[in-house]
């Protein structure tokens, strides 16, 4: 697979401040990025006609919506805490059909959390934790680095 001139990149996260200095870089480095608050728009524009290399996710997304929770169970999601893996294993036959890659992304290193995106299918080197990227340079390289490895085989 190769990338196109502007890579795809579909973000995934409910906390805007912190993903904003990432977005503008990935901008500025010749990414199109596109955000999404919630697993309902995330999910919409997956299922949608425009096609992501990649979808950042976060681990944790605590702020389910009445419609989010009734689809998503507290249980099934660890009330909150373990949203990402469970929208992971959800539509990963989806993302892996669209040639979409994943970088999961979480606050902590929460080995429960890790363990549940491994037994998904994630690879283990698409998993961060949002401090170790925290710089920006740091960041893009992490990014750039998936996206290449994707682009060759």
């Amino acid at each position: 697979m190769t990338l196109p001139e502007k890579p795809k990149i579909l973000w995934f996260d409910d906390d805007v401040k912190y993903i904003a200095p990432f977005v503008k870089a990935l901008e500025a480095t010749g990414y199109s990025v596109t955000t999404a608050r919630s697993l309902t728009e995330t999910a919409a524009k997956l299922d949608g006609p425009e096609r992501f290399d990649m979808l950042i996710l976060d681990a944790m997304i605590t702020t389910l919506s009445e419609y989010e929770e009734r689809l998503y169970s507290p249980a099934d999601t660890g009330r909150g805490t373990a949203t990402g893996p469970f929208f992971y294993k959800k539509w990963k036959n989806t993302l892996k059909s669209k040639g979409t890659i994943v970088l999961a992304l979480t606050v902590r290193m929460d080995v429960h959390i890790k363990s549940l995106f491994l037994e998904a299918g994630l690879p283990e080197n698409n998993f961060a934790r949002k401090v170790e990227l925290r710089k920006v340079p740091t960041f893009l390289k992490k990014v750039v680095g998936l996206l290449a490895v994707s682009a060759s085989s």
